[in-house]
């Protein structure tokens, strides 16, 4: 089986939220696929591995140019269906974790029933047949 290639275009999306009396900001990257063919992460394969791949290589990039350099300190990840108001693949790219508001730290918290870490995915796609 060949390998699959991506044409993607982005819409990538910056939302500044305060997340503390100090008013750290907390970074959220949404990050939209126009063009291609996909659903929620429920609904991939082994082979769309690359595209998630892509998803975070494009986040990583991102947080660069906007001066965040603490990879460590970053949660990049999907919302698990049926816990999702956006039925087509989108990344979250999240940052400073550390710093994440109550609700945020709800919403994408790990190990939860409606959000999955982008390693998570990756991981769960490989172990497919």
């Amino acid at each position: 089986m060949a390998a699959a290639k991506w044409e993607l275009s982005f819409c990538i999306t910056m939302k500044l939220c305060p997340v503390s009396e100090i008013f750290t900001l907390e970074l959220l990257i949404t990050i939209w696929l126009y063009q291609v063919n996909v659903g929620n992460c429920k609904s991939l394969g082994k082979e769309h591995v690359p595209l998630v791949e892509k998803l975070v290589e494009t986040g990583k990039e991102i947080l660069q140019k906007n001066n965040v350099t603490d990879l460590s300190d970053v949660r990049f990840g999907f919302h698990w269906p049926p816990f999702c108001s956006v039925t087509h693949l989108h990344l979250h790219v999240l940052a400073p974790v550390s710093q994440m508001g109550f609700m945020s730290r709800l919403v994408y918290r790990l190990n939860s029933y409606w959000f999955i870490t982008a390693d998570q995915l990756v991981q769960r796609l490989n172990s497919m047949s």
